[in-house]
């Protein structure tokens, strides 16, 4: 009978390479889905659409209002941009890069879509760390974040009740399958009205409370 010599050093030399192989077609696809999902997250935010009452109106006029009718902030130095200064846009309605470029176009001033903030800096001061300087004091500006679980007497979870900021209906959110909510940039002294289908309404000041 011939038996064949296995190499035990070769079988193993040959399953790490294996397992290495396999780690870095895991890593690779990780990394290229990452880097799709953050193009299709600028991309939106590029996409978005924005409509004006006057094609006559102010840098800071603008930037409220692509903060009004889009999920994004923007960030920015008051020593960098003139938010007073008037500008004339061509069209009541388009995307926000657009009126980006189109304002922005004969100054110093850049923009960068950073998740949910859209970040306005000269070019000579666009780094990393301006950048989440700028991000950390706008978070810090917006207000706080508030969570809180809805329950009703005998301590069921309400799925699907309302919250909302009083007198800033934009400001809301429901609650999940477990009657859990979170509701982030509200003012600290801000007042929130819980709400469902059948049931009283309740409101509670959050002054002081997260």
């Amino acid at each position: 009978m011939n038996l064949k010599h296995i190499d035990a050093h070769s079988v193993h030399k040959k399953g790490d390479i294996k397992q290495l192989l396999k780690v870095m077609r895991i890593t690779l696809f990780l990394f290229i889905a990452f880097t799709f999902s953050m193009m299709a997250t600028n991309t939106k935010a590029q996409d978005a659409t924005v409509s004006l009452r006057n094609t006559s109106t102010t840098v800071g006029q603008l930037l409220s209002e692509i903060e009004k009718q889009t999920d994004y902030l923007v960030v920015y130095s008051n020593r960098e941009v003139d938010t007073s200064r008037k500008i004339d846009v061509k069209n009541k309605s388009g995307k926000v890069s657009n009126y980006l470029n189109e304002v922005f176009a004969e100054t110093d001033i850049d923009y960068d879509f950073e998740n949910n903030y859209i970040v306005l800096a000269k070019r000579a001061n666009k780094n990393a760390v301006a950048i989440s300087s700028m991000i950390e004091a706008r978070s810090q500006q917006q207000g706080k974040t508030i969570t809180g679980t809805v329950a009703d007497n005998a301590g069921e979870a309400i799925i699907g009740a309302t919250i909302v900021v009083q007198g800033d209906a934009s400001r809301g959110t429901v609650t999940d399958i477990d009657g859990k909510f979170s509701l982030s940039n509200i003012p600290n002294d801000a007042i929130i009205e819980v709400s469902y289908v059948g049931m009283k309404s309740q409101t509670i000041n959050t002054s002081g409370k997260t």
